[in-house]
This record gives structure tokens, C-alpha cells and sequence, in this order.
């Protein structure tokens, strides 16, 4: 059929618009897979078949599987439920054409079928009222948002109203009364409190629900409430969700810091643009106290709709999204409609949100801010008072005719219980008053009778008649007819509307009766207890009345024909889902006729011959089982409450096809506890402990597996979950009905991590047998070790917490480890039936009653003596396994020395098992004696020792052999890892010596011919070395055979021999790790053992035959896995002769069952071996292949990577060494050199001019005056300091234009001068880290040892370049350094060689011996200031300065006063005179020469009266040269001057110098 939806058509839509568009409607519907549940919706049993298709979290093949997978992860509380991802589409996923607005980002999301929206809209659209409230509860716990309207489908064009699912929801909140410390639970139909709703007007960039959800999450949380467009399929368009009205909560819990809002408020959203849905307006805007509006631009169309909704809204806020306009234009009218919409809307400015330019998190700032201003003057209603505005509007409300009736009903039935609960109670529900309570009571006395006691006994047969007569005056109260009447009807939907009421109703009278007073945010126990269970009333009290009714009635001997339909009433109820309650807890009593009866009921309505299975959820009061229970089986059991009357309900759950054969079952019972260690009165401690005690070993007895779940909080917890639990165990053990045990947490702290590890002690413990045969029962100890911790949303009070992803995983894995205990025990124990349970029931009970356990039900003293064994046991194990790991930690070392000694895999291996099991002997020894000391205790019963230390020991026993396999199977691989790693290694080393010995060749072939080698070229060098490395096997490579199979087609023929082909299925068992270990069962016994009365031979016999039998095969396997051959068929062959040779040579009788199970057992077991053995030789055998085909591309990427980085080590060692190092050695020999030939200098004759400024002087000056050249007196008196240092030059150059002969010491300093550099490399190495480093740090610390150590100062500029910025391993570079080293030192030797008869002498060293010399012989440097005179003074260190002859001025072009002629007069004489000076020194000032040292301060110039001989000659000879120079006249040379000649002249020098020359 087709779907159609009003308000997806604009508002004067034609009828042919409106079935076009339902039309494609649906066909998404369709697509879904959905279409047909319109007309028959799921239901809550529908969970039970939806929950167990599958035990994985599987992302659904097609879109009509979305369903199904949102509603099993809904379940499972998974964040993403509402995922539509999905493997594979249709070929046109959208009916026609996808909208034309649709982003076109869209394409990322291919694998989404739709929009998420959609997917829920469906899901409750394919449900009945009751699954969406199951539905509504999960999403709820989930932190998502719920629908409360849904859309119009075609025919109907109202739309529907939620309400119903809305009264499954409790909610935690604050009160809103006066007293601030009280908290309310209440439910979310009836909950008063303002409601917000949430609308678009138009289209917007930003994303309303993303900043919705920003609203609720508060500012410490992050909660997905709303789909929005960045989510997984929120892209797509919505189809069926457009119109829809979502809603939320905000909850406040008194937090400073994370409630959003102060008070309770209900938070409505709107799907699609608002202007589109008149009538869900039209129902917000009147129910809503605030109406908040998202908008992006304004029109005068939007104007007249705000104002509308406006006139029906009671307040409003305007949220404007509007960014980036085109212009100032377009912003301006935008405005000054938004100032025109603020005016006429009458709305205040705090009323207006914007200025946030699309910025979604300001905006839930701003918003919540406006709300702030606002809440408190808002009028509170709740979804009744809605759905009552939605009559008016013609909405369809789900709570229709027949629900209101069942409303009544249910008022009928509690008609004045909240009055006076407690009275109520006592008078409509009078048989669980004290009667029947009393009667379980009296007849259990009757059945644990003591000898001698006969008058008690009397007594209690005559109270018991008394109590039946006063039973059959009983009449059916007024309550309790109209409760039965309200059953019995034929409308099953009016039946499950009546429940549901009931049950809303109790639960609200409980919720309203406990007190609230504690903060949930700081104390865990957020609720007061209730003081007495008889203030305490449920719907199980009302459904165990019913049964009660029948009890009685059965005891009695009555026939009243009402109360005989009740059993067919109890079955037809348990079909439906709702729990039947096999065990009264509050009496302690199983109403073993009721419940006999409605099982007989059952059968009838069941199948035949449905194989069963029991799984028990047992945890104290607080453990929540029902939530687990329904979160892995979708099951139905009544939760939410704040507490169940005490007892066992059991529910039915009808296996999927894909799951029956695997299980070998049909049908699973779920039983679940409920009230165990509830805390009551004083008084009543003893006897509830001995209730509990009386309830948990009932149920254990009943179940297949037994789901412990744990929640201890504190250690009262911990006393009472070990107590009920050990003390059940132990009293099924010794029934031998003990089931396998499966523990779960709900709780990570340490206590219940230790309670958990202590329990799974004890299961193990308790799963062993006194013989210490049972070492192989791995399945209980895994079972038992492994405890999931499941934190369910379902333990917070509050609701809107973020959900965490871990839950789901540990629930699917919580779940698959049940079934696979479950498969467990299809393959260990019987077929069980409906009638074998129900005769369980039977048996249990009367043990139960009869007291006939070995512990009695008020003795906790056993219990608390195993526990602290257990913990002794605990403990001891792991000192062992701390010892043990010590000990394997030194394995390898171990394994090393005995190589040494030359011995071989077998014989160290033998060796290392052999000191494992002396240590683990050793510290098992330690062990059994802490046991034995504290076995003998004087507080220990003697005959609990000799009970239980028998298990105590063969745990102790299995779990030291367990050690040993499992640290036996470690050695066997450290030592074949070892084996193997020594050839690798060997592989390795021969592969990197070729490699190693091409890699050089090439590296000195490019740096030979400083060429660049490509990669394709290194590529083919590398393939040409790896081509030839041998491998040198001399094996074939193994065979890979597969060996299951091969076995399974042995065995195959082997059971055709046997005509035993009915068992073929069995074959699937080998080739299965998990497989538990062989059991002789009860069914392996068939009518033939029976019948000669030999059972109990049989049973003792089989075991110690099965036993042998897998011993010996067991030995020919292992024989034939130490040759470490491939696998034959043979071997097969032989092992199941061993077994039919055994099996025809037995002495006690078995059927085929037992056959076929121990030959697929050994078949399996053998099967693994030989697959074990295969891997280990494959990996043996073809290790270098392997090697050489996997590490190929990464030996060849080395190559060209080792390559690339010693290449560039070696250019960078190599340039280094030229750029940096090698002119520092040639500096190092010239500098030495210099000093040779400084020294040779002045050893010579001539070198006597240069041991002071005064000999070097007068040379000068000697030099001159023989020389008589104008030129060179000229270029003399400009610059003494410049003809110094060229004379200087001259010398040298005469010096070296002979034939130097130098000592030929290079060699030698050539040598210092490498030693020291080797020195500073090496300790640069030994100081930087090996491996990875930078090559310029190496480098600067070389150069800075070569500066500290020996004085060589190294230019390190060039180190900043790109070349030396590198990050290369330092040995390689340092070996390259050292080579380019040895290459320097042999180049300077040949160099020295070749120049050994002649020293060439660079400008360096020449100009460096003039600095030297003229260094020598320069003086102070200060020259007189008027003639230029050099100072004589020889000491350097001195302040006066003085000449001994003042030239004549005329010399430096001084003229006379008054003429043009060249002056002949000098210093000497001007200061004794009254001429005047003038110069910059003066500042251009005329002074007196007599005044100069008022100028020159640190000169002396003696008065005198003539000049020096030299000088007077030098003017006189060179007068008219010098005037030409000066271009002045000549000077007027005096007479006397005419008769001085050279002579005079150089013995005017020699006697002015005479005294530095002596």
C-alpha cells in the first residue's frame, strides 16, 4: 500500500500533488522493508526473535534490514542505532528524482539508504504502542531525541499524537518545591514542566539541531539528541520525518556547573520549515510557553506568519541566523524588518538573538541566555494536557478507546490503594498476608523433622488444617476479580494495555513513597529505603496472588471453576511475554501445583519436543538484572520500578532458525532473581538470609548456565554476593547439578574486581573433581576468569548522559560467551525438555523444602571457610606466576649458554622443561603447605576439610598443570624462535656482506669520478648481488595440505564401516580450537545398560576407558610430531584403529553416542596437531624463501638509502677535509716555516739591523745616504713607517732570491698536525652519541678540540652550508672522515716529497715575516709633529717621546716666514725662537713654536742652535730637487753648509748612533 502525508504538500496543494508525492512515500517505505508492518505492527515479542538473529554488531546488506539492526543496537544502547549506513544499495535508492535542494555533498554519502530521521520515524510507524514504549525507554537511555508527532500517512491526514510511550519514561529532576534538596522521579506523560518548542521559518546555512543539541548538552556534556546534516545520512533528504516534532529533556539536578537550566523543562523540534505545517504549529505555539523561532532573511509574507503564531503563542524569542548579506542594501532592509517584526511582535530586546554570524555554538549561548530571562515566568504543563490541545486540533492520539478502557480496569482493580497502600494490600491481596506464609513455613518444618519431635510435629499438621479451612472461607476480593476479569479477555491488546497501566500505576505510588532528600550527583544511593515490604506493592504481587488463588485452592481440595482457568491464563500470559514467578521469595516457597499446572499449559501451546536450555541472571537486589537480561535477549522483564517483590521469573525466548541447530536447542528459559540481601528490619536478618539462600540454590540447580551478575559497592556487598552464591554452588555441586557459571560486573571498582576474580576461583574450584581427572576442563576455568564489566546506562538516576560505545561491545560479548556455554552444554549433557525441567522444578523444591543439602540454609560458616581457601589458593597462584615470570624473563639468556655447550633444540628444550617443572613443583609445594596449615585451624570443621580439600587440591593440582603446558608451549617457541632467528641471522649476515661488498665498490667508483649514479642503476647492482645469494636449503618446500578435512574424510569412512552415518553432523566439531574436553555423559548409557542393571559399572568404567583410549592416542601423535614429517593419511588411520581396537576389547556398555563423541574428540584433538606441526615445518623449512621474498623491497630501499646516506657522508667528509682541514695543515707547515726562516734571518750577518728600532734606523739612514737617491730620500721623508716595511720586503725578497736551504722539518710537523687532528676526531666521537645524529654538531666538535687541545684554529664559516645540515649516522661519517684523512696525509706526503730540494713560499708567509720584522724594529711609531722625525726612544713603554735629530723643515716643504724658498732651519731652533705655527691641531690658531707642548704635550724638542751633519748634507745635495718637488724656491743654503761631505755625513750618523750601537 501506498503512504501519504499531508503536510508534505504546500498548504493549497492539489490532491493529485499530495498522492504523487505519498506514492514515493511509499516506496521508501518499501525500500525499508516496512510496509508491511503498517498494517501488522512489530510487537514486544517480535524484540525477542529481532535481538537474537544475530551476536554480532553487523552493518546491514541492504536497506530492508535497517530496521531490524536500529531496533537489535537500540537494545544494545548503541550511540550509533540510527546509523543508515548499510553494505549495498538498491540500484535507485530514491523513488523518482531526489529533490532538486538536496547539498551536493551528498555524494559522501553513497552508502546511507536514508536519512536517519526517516529510519526512525518508520521504526515507530512498523511498531504497536508497547514496542514504541519499549522503544521510547531505549532512546530515551540512549540520549536521543524521542517523536512526539508523527507525520500524516495517506489515508489518514490528521498526523498522531504520542502519549503512550511517553508513560514508560521515568525521569530524575529536581523538585520545583520550596525545600531545594528534593529530587522527584516522575513520569515524562504526566511530569509538569515548561515546554520550549523549536521551529525553522525558511532555509538556513547552520544546522537548528546541532545548536538544539548544544542547548541540552549543558556545558559538560556532548549528547547527539537531534540528527542533524553532519551525521550519517543527515545530508539526505527526509521523506517520511518531514513534519515530525521531536522532543527533550532538561532534567536539573542541583549541579553549579552542569544543569543548563535551573528548572525542568521539555524541549520540542520541529522537522522542516515551519511555514509548510499549519497544524503542528498551530499545536506548538498553544501548548509551548516559549516559541523560538530560526530565521536567515525576513520577507512581509514571514512578518504576517510571526504574527499569527504570535496571537497563539505565549511568549516568543527570534533567533536570527543571518550572515554575509550581498550588500549594505540587502542588510539594510534585512534590518529594518527585523526592527519592524520586534515592534509589531511586541517582543523585548533580550528577546532577540543574533550578531552571531552563523556561529552555531554563540548562538546556543546567546539562546540559552534569552531562555534564562524567560523560564521562570513560564506556565508548566505536561504531555496530557498536550495531547488534549491535539484532540482539539483532530490529531489522531495513540491512546485510543481500548486503552482508556484499560485505564479504567486498572482504576478498578486499585480502587483505594493510594489511601492506604498497607491496607490495601492486607485486604484485596489477603493470601500473601500471612497464611501463605506461614503455611511454606509450616511445611517445611514438617519435611526437615528431627527424631523424637513427634509432638511438634502434631502441632504443626493440626496449624497447617486450621490454615486450609481458614483458606477455603477465602472468596476472590474485589481488586483481584476485576485484575482476572481484566485478563481473561480475547482483546490480547486491551490485556497488554491493562498491564501496562497497572504497572504505570504501582510504579508511581512506589516512586511517590520514597524519599528524595539525597543529592544523586554526590551519593550513589540516591533513594531511602522502604522500611517494611508491606508497604510495598507491584504488579508481581497481583500475578502471584493469581497463582496463590490456585494453590490454595489445589491444597484445599476445592473445585472452583474461576480459579481452575487461571494455569491456562498463567501460560497464555507467559507466551505474551509477561514473567511467571516460579519461586515466591517473600515466602520462600515454590507453589509447586501452579506452577506445574501452567507448565502443562505451555506445553500444550508450544511445539512438541522443543530441546531447552536455563540461564539464570543471579544478583543481589541491586544488580539489575532485568535491564541485562532484556539488553542481550530482548526480553520483557518488568524494569524500571524501584523495586520487585522478591523471587524467581522466568520467561520464554523461542530461538531463530539460524541459531537452533548450533545450540542444539529450541526454546531458552531466562530466570530472573529479584530481592536477594534486600536490607529490612532487624528482626527479619536471620530469616531472609536463610530465604536468600533457599532462593539462589534453587535457581542454580534449575539452570544450564549461571549468569553471576556482580555489582558490589561496598563490602557488605562483597559478603552477601559471596555467601548466597558459594553457598548455592556448593550445595548443587553435591546434587551434581551445578551448571557452568558465567561471571559479569556492572560495577569497575576494586571491589568488584576482586570479587569477581574470587568468584571465578571458586567456580573453578568447584568444577573440579576429587581424583584431579578433570585437568583438562578449560572451558570452566576460562568461563570462570572471564567477567565482562557491562556499565549500562540503565545504573544512572539521570537521564541525557553521554553514552559510551564500550557498553555495546561488552554486551555482544557478554552475549556470545552465553551461547557458547550454551553450546557447551548441548554437547556435554542431556537432551532437556519441557517435562525434564518441570520435573527439576519438582525435585529442587522438595530438596528444598526436605532441607536435605549437606549445608544447611542458615549456615553461611562453610561458605566463608571455601572463600578463604579460595583466597589462600588466589594468592598462592600468584606468587607462582609472579615467580614464573621472573624466571621466563631469564629463559633466553638460559637458552644462550646452553648453545654455548653445543647442544641441540631437543635436548635444551628437554633441559628447560625439565627446571620448569622443578620451579613450578617447588612453588606448588609452597602452596599445598600454606593449604595444610590452614586446613588445620582449630576454627575449621574437620569434616569440611575432608569434603572440599580434595577439589582444593586437584585446582592447585590443574592449575600448576595448566602452568606447565602453557609455559611449556612458550619454551617450545623461544626455543624454535631461536632456532629459527640463528638462520635468519645467518641469512642476514651473508646478505649484508655481499650487499656491504658492492655498496663500497660503488662508493668508491663515484667518488672516484664524483659522478651522480641514478637509482635504476643502484636497482640493477642490488638485483645482481641478490640474485646470487644462495640459499641453500636442501629441503623441498612443505606441502600445505588441509589436514582437517583430510582427517574429517577418515573419519567419515571410518563411522561408514561402523554404519554409524546418522552422526555425520558430529564431523563439524574437528578443526575447532574451543572444543571441550571429553565428558561421559548420561546419554552415552543406553537401554542395554539399563536392562542388565550394569549403569553404575558403565559410568565408573567409561571414563577410566575414554581416558586410556585418548592417552594412547595422545602418545602416537606426539610420536609422530617429533619426526617433523608432513602429514600422511595413515596417521589418521592408525589413531582410530587404536580407538576401535579399544572399543572392541571394552568391558562395560555404551551406545554409538559415546563412540562417535570420543572419535571426534581425538580426531580433533590430533587434527590441531598435525596443523600445528604443518606451520611449524612450513615455517621452518621455507624461512629463507619466506625471507628472501618478503624482505627484498626492504633490503633493496636500504641499499639505495645506505647508498645515497654513506655517499653523501663520504662528499661531505671529503670536502670538509679540503675546505677546512687541509688549509689549516698547510697553514700549520707554513707557520712553522716562518719561524725557521725569522730565525735564519737573524742568524745572518745582515740581521743584526733588526735587534732594534735604533740598528734598524741607522741603517735605514746609511742605506740612504750611500745610496744618494732623491727618490728614495723623498719616498723616506713622506712615509718612514711605509719605506721601513718596503725595505724590509726588499731584504726578504733578497733573502729568498738565493738559495734558501731550510731545515726539512715539515715532514715532522706535518705529522703533529695529523695527530692532533686524529686526536680531535676521535674524541669527538667518543663524546657524541652513537647512531643518529646531526653532522655538523661532529663537525663543530672537532674543530672546537682541535682549537682547545692543540691551537689550531679551524674556519668553520663553510660548515653552515646546506652540505654539512644533515642527519646521518655518525660512525659512518667519522670511517669517511678518517678515510679522507688518510687521503690528505698521503697527498701532503707526496706533495712534500716532490718540493724537498726547494721551499716554495706563499705571499701568506712572506707578508707575515714583514709584519714580524717590521714589528721588531717599528719603535713606539710616533713621529715628531713638525718634522716627522721618528722617536729614538728604543723602549716601547714610555710617555715622552724625543728624536735625536730634527730635520731641517724644508725637507717636508715647510718655507720660510716671508719667502718662497724652502726652509733650512729645524725643530731644534724654532722652539727657541718667536715663530709662530699653525695647523689643524691648533684649530687654525697661530702658536708659538715656544709654546707647542701646550699642543703636543708628550713631546720634547731640545733648544738648539745648528743642525745635524747628515741633514745639512741631504738639503744641500738635494735643494734644488726638492724645490722642484715642492714647486718653491731652493733654500738658502748657508755657507758652512757647503763643505760637508758624505763622509761627514755617515760619520755624523755612526757618532749619533755610535752609543746604540755599543
Amino acid at each position: 500500500m501506498s503512504l501519504y502525508r499531508k503536510e508534505s504538500a504546500p498548504l493549497n496543494g492539489n490532491k493529485s500533488t499530495l498522492v504523487a508525492q505519498n506514492k514515493a512515500l511509499g516506496s521508501v517505505m518499501f525500500m525499508l522493508g516496512m510496509r508491511d508492518f503498517l498494517r501488522d505492527p512489530l510487537d514486544l515479542t517480535s524484540m525477542l526473535h529481532i535481538s537474537n538473529l544475530t551476536l554480532e554488531d553487523e552493518t546491514p546488506a541492504a536497506p530492508n534490514y535497517l530496521l531490524q539492526s536500529f531496533l537489535r543496537r537500540l537494545w544494545l544502547y548503541h550511540p550509533q542505532a540510527r546509523n543508515p549506513l548499510c553494505i549495498s544499495l538498491p540500484e535507485q535508492s530514491w523513488p523518482g528524482t531526489c529533490p532538486p535542494n538536496v547539498d551536493e555533498g551528498i555524494g559522501e554519502e553513497l552508502r546511507s539508504a536514508v536519512n536517519p530521521l526517516d529510519l526512525v520515524t518508520g521504526a515507530y510507524m512498523s511498531s504497536n504502542n508497547f514496542l514504541r514504549q519499549e522503544i521510547t525507554y531505549h532512546m530515551v537511555q540512549c540520549s536521543f531525541a524521542v517523536p512526539l508527532l508523527l507525520p500524516a500517512v495517506w489515508p489518514d491526514i490528521k498526523g498522531t499524537l504520542l502519549l503512550w510511550p511517553f508513560r514508560g519514561v521515568m525521569g530524575l529532576h529536581k523538585s520545583t518545591t520550596s525545600n531545594p534538596q528534593d529530587f522527584q522521579m516522575k513520569n515524562m506523560a504526566c511530569s509538569r514542566m515548561a515546554m520550549i518548542s523549536c521551529v525553522r521559518l525558511g532555509t538556513l546555512h547552520i544546522s537548528k539541531s546541532r545548536v538544539l543539541n548544544r542547548v541540552l548538552s549543558g556545558p559538560h556534556k556532548n549528547c547527539a539528541f537531534f540528527v542533524h546534516r553532519d551525521m550519517d545520512g543527515g545530508q539526505l533528504p527526509r521523506s517520511i520525518s518531514e513534519g515530525m516534532v521531536e522532543v527533550g529533556w532538561n532534567l536539573p539536578l542541583g549541579h553549579p556547573n552542569g544543569d543548563t537550566f535551573s528548572r525542568p523543562l521539555l524541549l520540542a523540534n520541529l522537522r522542516g520549515d515551519a511555514v509548510a505545517f499549519d497544524r503542528p504549529m498551530s499545536l506548538l505555539s498553544r501548548g509551548s510557553g516559549v516559541l523560538v523561532v530560526f530565521f536567515e532573511r525576513l520577507n512581509e509574507k514571514d512578518l504576517q506568519t510571526l504574527t499569527y503564531w504570535r496571537s497563539l503563542a505565549c511568549h516568543m524569542v527570534l533567533v536570527d541566523c543571518s550572515h554575509g548579506f550581498k550588500d549594505a542594501g540587502e542588510r539594510e532592509i534585512h534590518g529594518r524588518l527585523l526592527r519592524k517584526a520586534i515592534k509589531e511582535l511586541e517582543l523585548g530586546q533580550e528577546m532577540i538573538v543574533s550578531g552571531c554570524r552563523g556561529d552555531e555554538e554563540g548562538l546556543a549561548v546567546h539562546l540559552i541566555e534569552a531562555l534564562d530571562h524567560i523560564i521562570p515566568h513560564l506556565h508548566a504543563v505536561n504531555l496530557v494536557d498536550l495531547a488534549g490541545i491535539g484532540t482539539d486540533l483532530s490529531y489522531n492520539l495513540d491512546e485510543d478507546d481500548c486503552c482508556r478502557r484499560a485505564y479504567e480496569e486498572s482504576e478498578e482493580v486499585l480502587k483505594g490503594m493510594e489511601d492506604d497502600p498497607v491496607q490495601f494490600k492486607k485486604e484485596q491481596l489477603s493470601l500473601q498476608d500471612g497464611q501463605w506464609r506461614r503455611l511454606a513455613t509450616i511445611e517445611k518444618e514438617q519435611c526437615r523433622k528431627k527424631d523424637g519431635d513427634h509432638f511438634n510435629q502434631e502441632r504443626l499438621r493440626e496449624e497447617r488444617e486450621n490454615i486450609l479451612q481458614e483458606t477455603k472461607k477465602h472468596t476472590v476480593t474485589p481488586s483481584m476479580k476485576a485484575f482476572i476479569d481484566a485478563l481473561t479477555t480475547i482483546n490480547t491488546v486491551k490485556r497488554a494495555y491493562f498491564l501496562s497501566w497497572m504497572k504505570a500505576r504501582l510504579d508511581a505510588v512506589q516512586w511517590d513513597q520514597v524519599s528524595m532528600s539525597t543529592n544523586p550527583l554526590v551519593d550513589q544511593q540516591v533513594l531511602v529505603e522502604i522500611p517494611s515490604d508491606d508497604a510495598f506493592l507491584g504488579l508481581e504481587h497481583f500475578l502471584r496472588e493469581m497463582g496463590l488463588m490456585y494453590e490454595l485452592c489445589y491444597h484445599s481440595a476445592t473445585s472452583d471453576s474461576y480459579v481452575i482457568r487461571l494455569p491456562n491464563l498463567g501460560a497464555e500470559l507467559l507466551m505474551y511475554g509477561v514473567p511467571l514467578e516460579i519461586y515466591d521469595g517473600d515466602a520462600s516457597c515454590v507453589p509447586i501445583n501452579w506452577i506445574t499446572r501452567v507448565m502443562v499449559e505451555l506445553q500444550k501451546k508450544l511445539p512438541l519436543n522443543m530441546r531447552t536450555k536455563v540461564i539464570t541472571a543471579l544478583g543481589l537486589h541491586h544488580a539489575k538484572n532485568a535491564e541485562v537480561l532484556t539488553t542481550l535477549f530482548g526480553s520483557s522483564f518488568l524494569k524500571g520500578s524501584y523495586r520487585h517483590a522478591k523471587g524467581a521469573y522466568m520467561l520464554l525466548v523461542i530461538l531463530p532458525e539460524v541459531l537452533r541447530w548450533e545450540m542444539e536447542c529450541e526454546l531458552l528459559l531466562l530466570i530472573n532473581t529479584e530481592g536477594l540481601s534486600h536490607p529490612g528490619l532487624p528482626s527479619e536478618v536471620a530469616e531472609n538470609m536463610a530465604h536468600d539462600h533457599e532462593l539462589t540454590t534453587f535457581v542454580t540447580g534449575l539452570s544450564d548456565v549461571l549468569l553471576l551478575n556482580l555489582k558490589a559497592e561496598n563490602e557488605a556487598d562483597m559478603r552477601d554476593t559471596r555467601q548466597v552464591a558459594v553457598s548455592a554452588l556448593l550445595r548443587t555441586k553435591e546434587m551434581e547439578k551445578m551448571p557452568i557459571c558465567q561471571i559479569m560486573s556492572q560495577h569497575d571498582g576494586a571491589n568488584t574486581k576482586a570479587l569477581a576474580l574470587h568468584m571465578s576461583r571458586v567456580i573453578q574450584v568447584l568444577s573440579m573433581e576429587k581424583t584431579g581427572e578433570d585437568l583438562e576442563s578449560e572451558d570452566q576455568a576460562c568461563m570462570g576468569r572471564s567477567s565482562p564489566c557491562l556499565l549500562g546506562p540503565w545504573n544512572n538516576s539521570v537521564l541525557y548522559l553521554p553514552l559510551s560505545p564500550e557498553c555495546t561491545k561488552v554486551a555482544l560479548e557478554l552475549k556470545n560467551m552465553l551461547f557458547a556455554t550454551i553450546q557447551r552444554c548441548a554437547m556435554k549433557n542431556q537432551v532437556t525438555r519441557l517435562p525434564q525441567f518441570m520435573e527439576s522444578i519438582y525435585q529442587l523444591w522438595e530438596a528444598v523444602k526436605h532441607g536435605t543439602f549437606p549445608i544447611p540454609f542458615d549456615n553461611t560458616t562453610v561458605a566463608d571457610t571455601f572463600s578463604d581457601v579460595c583466597k589462600k589458593l588466589l594468592s598462592g597462584e600468584e606468587n607462582l606466576d609472579s615467580h614464573m615470570q621472573g624466571w621466563f624473563g631469564r629463559v633466553d639468556d638460559r637458552i644462550s649458554d646452553l648453545r654455548k655447550l653445543r647442544r641441540n633444540s631437543e635436548d635444551i628444550l628437554r633441559t628447560l622443561e625439565d627446571e620448569t617443572s622443578k620451579e613450578i613443583k617447588a612453588e606448588s609445594d609452597k602452596i599445598q603447605a600454606t593449604l595444610e596449615e590452614h586446613f588445620r585451624r582449630n576454627d575449621i570443621d574437620f569434616q569440611f576439610v575432608d569434603n572440599y580439600k580434595p577439589y582444593f587440591l586437584s585446582s592447585m593440582d590443574m592449575y600448576c598443570g595448566q602452568k606447565t603446558t602453557e609455559v611449556n608451549k612458550t619454551l617450545q617457541s623461544a626455543t624454535d624462535g631461536y632456532d629459527l632467528s640463528a638462520k635468519i641471522k645467518a641469512l642476514q649476515t651473508a646478505i649484508e656482506a655481499a650487499l656491504e661488498v658492492k655498496l663500497r665498490a660503488l662508493l668508491a667508483d663515484s667518488r672516484v669520478n664524483d659522478t651522480c649514479v641514478l637509482d635504476s642503476k643502484l636497482k640493477s647492482e642490488f638485483a645482481s648481488v641478490w640474485d646470487q645469494i644462495p640459499t641453500n636449503l636442501g629441503q623441498k618446500p612443505v606441502e600445505v595440505q588441509d589436514i582437517v578435512a583430510k582427517v574429517k574424510q577418515q573419519l567419515r569412512s571410518n563411522l561408514r564401516i561402523r554404519v554409524l552415518q546418522k552422526y555425520i553432523d558430529k564431523l563439524e566439531y574437528i578443526g575447532n580450537p574451543s572444543l571441550p574436553a571429553f565428558e561421559v555423559r548420561n546419554d552415552h548409557f543406553g537401554f542395554r545398560s539399563k536392562v542388565k542393571r550394569t549403569l553404575q559399572n558403565d559410568i565408573q568404567e567409561a571414563p577410566k576407558f575414554a581416558t586410556r583410549i585418548i592417552e594412547e592416542c595422545n602418545h602416537n601423535v606426539q610420536e609422530k610430531v617429533k619426526k617433523k614429517e608432513t602429514y600422511k593419511d595413515s596417521y589418521a588411520t592408525e589413531i582410530l584403529e587404536i580407538v576401535d581396537k579399544g572399543l572392541h576389547m571394552k568391558d562395560f556398555n555404551a551406545n554409538s553416542q559415546f563412540e562417535i563423541d570420543l572419535k571426534v574428540f581425538i580426531c580433533n584433538k590430533a587434527a590441531l596437531a598435525f596443523m600445528e606441526l604443518q606451520n611449524k615445518l612450513i615455517g621452518q623449512m621455507n624461512s629463507k624463501e619466506k625471507f628472501l621474498h618478503d624482505n627484498k623491497e626492504k633490503y633493496m630501499l636500504d641499499f639505495i638509502y645506505q647508498f645515497r646516506k654513506r655517499d653523501q657522508c663520504q662528499k661531505a667528509a671529503f670536502t670538509f677535509t679540503n675546505l677546512c682541514l687541509k688549509p689549516a695543515v698547510q697553514a700549520y707547515i707554513q707557520n712553522s716555516l716562518g719561524v725557521a726562516i725569522m730565525e735564519d734571518i737573524l742568524n745572518k750577518d745582515d740581521g743584526q739591523r733588526f735587534n732594534s728600532p735604533s740598528d734598524f734606523h741607522y741603517n735605514i739612514l746609511k742605506d740612504l745616504i750611500i745610496e744618494d737617491s732623491f727618490e728614495s730620500f723623498y719616498e723616506y721623508l713622506q712615509s718612514g713607517k711605509t719605506y721601513s716595511r718596503k725595505k724590509i720586503h726588499d731584504i726578504l725578497i733578497g733573502y729568498f732570491s738565493e738559495t734558501v736551504m731550510v731545515d726539512n722539518g715539515r715532514n715532522q710537523r706535518k705529522n703533529e698536525i695529523f695527530d692532533k687532528i686524529t686526536k680531535a676526531v676521535d674524541k669527538a666521537a667518543e663524546e657524541t652519541s652513537r647512531g643518529q645524529g646531526y653532522m655538523q654538531e661532529l663537525l663543530t666538535a672537532i674543530c672546537h678540540n682541535l682549537t682547545a687541545s692543540g691551537g689550531v684554529i679551524i674556519p668553520q664559516e663553510a660548515l653552515e652550508g646546506p652540505l654539512f645540515d644533515i642527519n646521518t649516522h655518525r660512525d659512518i661519517f667519522i670511517t669517511n672522515l678518517r678515510d679522507s684523512l688518510a687521503e690528505l696525509n698521503q697527498n701532503m706526503n707526496e706533495d712534500l716529497q716532490q718540493t724537498q730540494d726547494q721551499v716554495d713560499i706563499s705571499l701568506d708567509l712572506l707578508y707575515k715575516l714583514q709584519d714580524d720584522l717590521f714589528e721588531r724594529v717599528k719603535g713606539c711609531g710616533e713621529e715628531c709633529p713638525f718634522c716627522k722625525a721618528a722617536c729614538d726612544i728604543g723602549e716601547k713603554d714610555h710617555t715622552l717621546h724625543s728624536c735625536l735629530w730634527h730635520r731641517p723643515k724644508g725637507l717636508l716643504s715647510y718655507l720660510c716666514s716671508n719667502s718662497s724658498s724652502l726652509s733650512h732651519s729645524t725643530c731644534s731652533q724654532e722652539v727657541g725662537g718667536d715663530n709662530l705655527f699653525l695647523n689643524k691641531d691648533t684649530r687654525d690658531q697661530s702658536v708659538p713654536y715656544k709654546d707647542y707642548r701646550t699642543i703636543y704635550p708628550s713631546w720634547y724638542i731640545p733648544v738648539t742652535e745648528g743642525n745635524s751633519p747628515f741633514w745639512m748634507y741631504v738639503l744641500m745635495r738635494f735643494n734644488e730637487r726638492f724645490a722642484q718637488t715642492y714647486q718653491c724656491d731652493p733654500a738658502d743654503i748657508p755657507l758652512q753648509w757647503e763643505g760637508i761631505q758624505q763622509t761627514d755625513a755617515l760619520a755624523s750618523l755612526w757618532q749619533a748612533f755610535y752609543s746604540l750601537e755599543n
